[in-house]
């Protein structure tokens, strides 16, 4: 279904970067049946998500992810189904006007001219209009595009809105646009773990964010975000599948190595809930490539 959702979100970007007639229909039905896949299985989908199971990222993908990280902080904030229903497009779409930005703007390496600078910013204000007056979409769903770069200090953009003037959806894309950006490959620099990617955000102390909105992206994550791997105080190597909500340090982990550096799997493998293994501790978040590199 993940992947079905990526190729219909990237279907509807070639049909607007081709002034083709978009087509909602398929769209809206996956969008309805996300919602309720992310209200009945919301640590599975995000695990998938986090461990990119496609070979290669693409906008299409960054849209269903944002989209996903944005219904779980909705879900948890226990928001009616119809603002779910705006929030999940606005996860989806709030990046439309990025088509409007040449590819090369996109990937330079190094700081941008303060025209480029510009061109860029515009694409919040090209969202709002492809998303209400293309798409037909309603209002609501077009400020999550318009405002998801504005800033809780007042100094984003377009119009420099602040606090609780930015809308409570443009602030929760906000934050899941953050976090999906970090963990993404970019071709200028590797992905952020997610604990990594998880601190940047904590470190924001009200600047860009939304404090109580960051307060539901931890506890919905964890500070080890499910699918993270981690290095234990005793050696071993276990992947996070599940979080304590009250106890984001203490996760419930699916041991990968044991503490004498030997490679688990089947029925060698166990489960371990740090709540209760009081002896054990993350000492610290590793990658993916450390982990493989392990001696067996």
């Amino acid at each position: 279904k993940y992947v079905d959702m990526v190729k219909t979100v990237d279907a509807l970007y070639k049909n607007l970067e081709s002034d083709a007639r978009p087509q909602t229909g398929e769209l809206n039905a996956k969008t309805d049946e996300f919602i309720q896949i992310v209200e009945d299985h919301p640590a599975q989908l995000i695990a998938f998500t986090l461990q990119k199971r496609l070979k290669q990222t693409s906008r299409a993908m960054s849209s269903v992810t944002c989209m996903i990280l944005s219904l779980v902080i909705g879900v948890n904030l226990k928001l009616p189904r119809h603002r779910l229903n705006q929030l999940a497009f606005g996860g989806l779409l709030h990046d439309l006007g990025m088509t409007k930005v040449p590819a090369a703007l996109l990937e330079k390496q190094g700081d941008l001219t303060p025209e480029e600078a510009e061109q860029i910013h515009m694409h919040a204000t090209s969202s709002y209009s492809m998303i209400v007056k293309k798409l037909g979409y309603p209002e609501e769903v077009g400020q999550i595009g318009l405002q998801h770069h504005e800033r809780w200090d007042g100094k984003g953009y377009p119009s420099g809105l602040a606090g609780k003037g930015i809308s409570l959806a443009a602030r929760i894309v906000s934050v899941a646009d953050a976090f999906e950006a970090m963990v993404r490959d970019r071709p200028y620099r590797n992905s952020m773990i997610g604990y990594q990617a998880m601190r940047q955000l904590l470190n924001d102390n009200s600047r860009r964010f939304d404090s109580e909105i960051l307060q539901v992206f931890v506890k919905s994550m964890g500070i080890y975000p499910i699918g993270s791997i981690v290095l234990l105080s005793d050696g071993s190597i276990g992947r996070v599948e599940s979080i304590h909500s009250d106890a984001p340090l203490r996760p419930v982990l699916q041991l990968l190595v044991d503490k004498h550096g030997r490679r688990l799997s089947g029925e060698q493998s166990r489960k371990i809930d740090l709540l209760g293994e009081k002896s054990l501790f993350i000492a610290r978040a590793i990658s993916p490539k450390e982990a493989n590199e392990t001696p067996q």
